[in-house]
């Protein structure tokens, strides 16, 4: 038994298109990158200006391994209310 959930922060690009899968993403990266060394910086040091400018931030995920395979469904009908959400 699998219990998977996805990460994820709905960034978008601008606002005409509504994208998550990252192909948006890759775009304005390579946009960023061009920029940036077009103004004669790396990608390095845009990032180092960020980080003076707004500081840094870490993320620690982790995984849970369950052998009780009833174990996630009794969470998720906590979680919702016995579906009464």
């Amino acid at each position: 038994f699998f219990f998977v959930e996805e990460n994820f922060l709905f960034f978008f690009c601008g606002d005409l298109i509504f994208d998550k899968d990252g192909v948006t993403a890759a775009a304005v990266f390579a946009e960023l990158a061009l920029d940036s060394y077009r103004n004669g910086r790396t990608l390095a040091e845009h990032m180092q200006t960020l980080y003076d400018k707004y500081g840094e931030f870490v993320s620690n995920n982790g995984y849970f391994i369950l052998d009780d395979p009833t174990v996630v469904p009794a969470i998720m009908d906590r979680i919702t209310n016995h579906g009464a959400f």
